[in-house]
């Protein structure tokens, strides 16, 4: 009998955090994908074999269906290039740019700019969103963008505002498409002026402003029935009003970033501009709700909102400075530390960062099973602080500088290959555009 040719890799030794626990398991790989997860004795051959130390915890690489990745005319804030070899140290293989852009991505015209910046340059996976203003007639021209949105209810930056209004009726046209519809939410109606005294952004944009958004778009859409996807929700009432229109079997699901779950607007006194971002950071109140939102579940993604900005930019001081934080090269470790602290499982990070998003987007290839793609992220529990300066990110600052933090990656593989290893990118144009609509090949 004709022996079996050996798979591409196999992965052994060290332990597999899967949706159901974490095990010890070894991985074949072959073709890019995942085609065998077992005890280690009882694997095919392979053509290499990636013996990690027993210490290590493997797990798929994340989805972040949540960035701003600038370019184009931005390019002094961060582009495909710095951004997605970012997105690569920090063990993700996958990311969705908003459409937030200079010019921003409003015509298929502009889409398609953007994915012919790719070829060459992108360390991991990329898909594009559709934004959303004034262009009805644009909606469904575009049949290979990911999602639509971020739109805008409230102003933020380089946003592109758009009312109530505006917003029900695109709600109808992307309806028919079937497609997720990505809102920012916070109602400008609630701001409050700061002008006549010291500036704070978490008084300036209240939790109100979040809340009676997140309200008003859930009662927008009855009746249209669009798939609603809430970004970076921040507290603990948005929550529970999705949570209510979730039992009313509405479509919706929402996000949570690293920062909102971890961070509170004590590290925006305490930092400053480096840890501004819309929505602000909140409360201790609201900190705790967006974690209890993790453990009932009602939470179902949770993304980084990496948005890099120039250091100067960010030193401009308030009102002046951009909003907005990288959050590539910190997801990982910032969630898995929490998470330990909080008694929850990497099994619940897996879900969270792989698995939903993949389902919810239908990213193609992306999660983790069998035949899925062999993309993964090795963390080690040493710890070490965040060092904004070593980031590969143009944005060399961050909400948890110095903070001391455990499972930071040491190994990203997309599709069966090694493109990040201790920290330094070794392959960078590994990445495609993928898309829901387009043809997939492994």
């Amino acid at each position: 009998m004709k022996a079996r040719a050996p798979v591409d890799l196999l992965i052994a030794g060290a332990r597999l955090a899967t949706p159901r626990g974490v095990v010890r398991a070894s991985l074949s790989i072959d073709r890019g994908r995942i085609v065998k997860v077992g005890k280690p004795g009882a694997m095919p051959r392979a053509s290499e074999t990636i013996n990690l130390p027993s210490s290590s915890l493997v797990l798929p690489a994340p989805v972040d269906v949540h960035a701003h990745l600038r370019d184009l005319e931005l390019s002094h804030k961060g582009d495909f290039a710095s951004e997605t070899q970012a997105a690569a140290v920090g063990g993700i293989s996958f990311v969705v740019d908003m459409p937030n852009s200079r010019p921003p991505t409003l015509t298929a015209s502009a889409f398609d700019a953007k994915k012919q910046r790719m070829p060459g340059r992108i360390a991991v996976d990329l898909g594009l969103n559709l934004g959303v203003q004034g262009n009805d007639e644009e909606l469904e021209k575009v049949k290979d963008n990911i999602a639509y949105g971020e739109i805008f209810v409230g102003p933020s930056t380089e946003g592109t505002l758009v009312g109530y209004g505006e917003l029900e009726a695109a709600l109808k046209i992307i309806a028919r498409t079937g497609k997720v519809v990505c809102i920012h939410a916070e109602d400008p109606a609630l701001f409050r002026d700061q002008s006549a005294g010291k500036y704070d952004h978490g008084s300036a944009r209240p939790a109100e402003a979040e809340e009676e958004a997140v309200s008003r778009v859930l009662r927008l859409n009855e009746g249209i029935g669009a798939r609603l996807h809430f970004c970076h929700v921040s507290t603990r009432r948005s929550l529970r009003d999705i949570a209510a229109y979730k039992s009313r079997k509405m479509s919706v699901t929402c996000e949570v970033t690293p920062h909102h779950l971890i961070l509170s607007s004590q590290t925006y006194e305490d930092l400053g501009t480096p840890a501004k971002m819309n929505p602000p950071l909140r409360e201790p109140g609201d900190v705790e709700g967006v974690l209890e939102g993790v453990r009932s579940g009602v939470v179902d993604v949770i993304a980084s909102d990496h948005a890099p900005h120039a250091l100067e930019e960010k030193s401009l001081g308030e009102p002046d400075a951009p909003a907005g934080v990288p959050g590539f090269e910190t997801l990982v470790p910032a969630v898995l530390t929490h998470f330990e602290r909080s008694g929850l499982s990497p099994s619940t990070f897996v879900r969270l960062t792989s698995l939903a998003p993949a389902y919810v987007f239908n990213v193609p290839g992306k999660g983790f099973g069998i035949g899925r793609d062999a993309d993964l992220v090795v963390v080690d529990r040493k710890r070490s602080k965040v060092d904004p300066d070593s980031f590969l990110s143009k944005a060399k600052y961050s909400p948890f500088a110095g903070m001391s933090l455990r499972f930071w990656p040491r190994m990203t593989i997309l599709r069966g290959i090694v493109i990040a290893d201790g920290g330094e990118v070794v392959i960078k144009d590994r990445g495609r555009f993928l898309s829901p609509a387009g043809e997939y090949d492994g």
